[in-house]
């Protein structure tokens, strides 16, 4: 990604904080953050060997692993997280997105059930920790055996995402029964999920986006009646691109 397309990542990012957008700021975060990875990522472990091909969905808190669940319930009880899982022979752990969110970083290895809790520090032990414990916290690249998992929780006010990097030959997605799309919905779809409500009105007035055009969106289950995506929606137009 060029320097160019950071900045205005980075101004779509200020623009959804001022605005309240958590959910949008926190996806941002996320892109810049991938994008500043790509350039500063360290070599690869030296037991992988292959071509690595990462996938990410969102699924619902109710349907991640029951360790996961436990492992956020123990934590934060009450509480209900976004959940991503990223299928990935090396997980890629950006920094938390603000300085005000909690982290703590769970380890699982399926093959005897054991469920790291203390991976890394959590934050209440942050301080304490010696440097080399501290730098997975911040960010990070870990390669992934076979049966290994590493879940990353983030909690903030309004802000409670985790994100599970699993081994590709461990996890099958959901089936995606994604209707087929027009470019122009695609368009639609991608926009809605790049944008702050106020700009992504504004977007789609430019190009005469009609009512009749939203609802159709609607009854194929991608986009709410009240604004926004489904996380189907949310699901699918990962691939798309946005108008600007």
């Amino acid at each position: 990604m060029s320097t160019d397309n950071l900045e205005e990542l980075r101004f779509q990012l200020e623009v959804a904080r001022s605005a309240g957008d958590w959910d949008l700021s926190a996806g941002l975060s996320q892109q810049i953050i991938d994008a500043e990875l790509q350039q500063q990522l360290p070599p690869a472990p030296t037991s992988w060997t292959g071509q690595q091909e990462t996938r990410e969905i969102e699924i619902p808190f109710s349907s991640a692993p029951s360790w996961l669940q436990q492992a956020w319930n123990d934590r934060w009880p009450g509480t209900r997280p976004s959940v991503f899982v990223v299928t990935t022979e090396i997980a890629r752990i950006g920094p938390p997105y603000s300085d005000y969110v909690v982290r703590d970083i769970v380890a699982y290895n399926a093959s005897t059930g054991e469920i790291m809790t203390a991976y890394v520090p959590s934050y209440d032990t942050l301080i304490s920790s010696v440097p080399e414990d501290q730098s997975l916290y911040f960010g990070g690249a870990v390669g992934l055996s076979q049966g290994r998992s590493i879940a990353v929780m983030d909690q903030e006010d309004r802000y409670r995402r985790i994100h599970l990097y699993v081994h590709p030959s461990d996890y099958e997605s959901p089936m995606m029964l994604a209707p087929t799309l027009t470019e122009r919905q695609q368009n639609i779809l991608a926009t809605a999920r790049a944008y702050t409500p106020k700009y992504m009105r504004e977007v789609l007035g430019k190009h005469d986006v009609t009512e009749a055009e939203l609802n159709e969106l609607r009854s194929m289950g991608l986009l709410k009646n009240v604004g926004g995506l489904t996380l189907a929606g949310r699901n699918v137009a990962r691939d798309f691109i946005q108008w600007p």
